[in-house]
């Protein structure tokens, strides 16, 4: 789950684009990276039950994402991996909150995830 995090919020965005998402096919090939230690079969399974167990989504176009529960439950260890440490003191350098890859909505608090629908990331209504 680490190199599939790992993938979503780091490999997977840019300055330009933000997806919070990959591709199936490529999570499946992750598994068998070094480190990870698991088969292709084995990743496919672990995926396969990570979204039976609502911990991931996947759309129509076959990009997996964090659910609801992922990133509710996941938001502590996420603002910790894939935050700078730095915060923005007021001072009009905002150069840490850019870098950041979870962003907090000022309203409500919450992570902020853009969906693109040109990937085909909408969820089904």
């Amino acid at each position: 789950m680490r190199a599939l995090l790992s993938a979503m919020f780091n490999s997977a965005n840019s300055v330009h684009e933000e997806v919070f998402a990959i591709r199936s096919t490529e999570a499946i090939n992750l598994s068998s990276t070094s480190g990870v230690g698991m088969t292709k079969t084995a990743g496919e399974a672990a995926i396969d039950s990570f979204i039976r167990e609502g911990w991931l989504d996947k759309s129509k176009g076959g990009y997996l994402s964090l659910s609801e529960r992922g990133l509710l439950e996941l938001r502590g260890y996420l603002t910790d991996m894939f935050n700078d440490d730095e915060e923005d003191d007021g001072g009009g350098d905002d150069r840490a909150a850019r870098n950041n890859k979870i962003r907090t909505c000022h309203a409500c608090q919450e992570i902020i995830t853009k969906v693109w629908m040109t990937f085909g990331l909408q969820n089904d209504v």
